[in-house]
């Protein structure tokens, strides 16, 4: 599991990342509740993470977390 640490980023890279994995879940809890197509949030979820990779330069699985605490677990 490769760990991103917003924490110990730029400021913007910070705040890009956690805009994409709040961006994620928001995506995955539609998901869950059945709103919206099935396909174009799943498209939407992989372009998410996609950016948070080119981003960090890390690749899955990964995991940010800002200050110890988990926001987003992808593997």
């Amino acid at each position: 599991m490769n760990i991103i640490k917003v924490e110990d980023m730029d400021q913007e890279l910070s705040f890009k990342i956690k805009t994409e994995s709040y961006l994620y879940i928001t995506a995955m809890k539609m998901l869950e509740f059945n709103r919206g197509d099935r396909t174009k949030l799943i498209n939407y979820m992989n372009e998410r993470i996609e950016k948070i990779e080119k981003i960090s330069n890390v690749s899955k699985p990964l995991m940010v977390m800002e200050n110890g605490q988990k926001i987003l677990e992808v593997k």
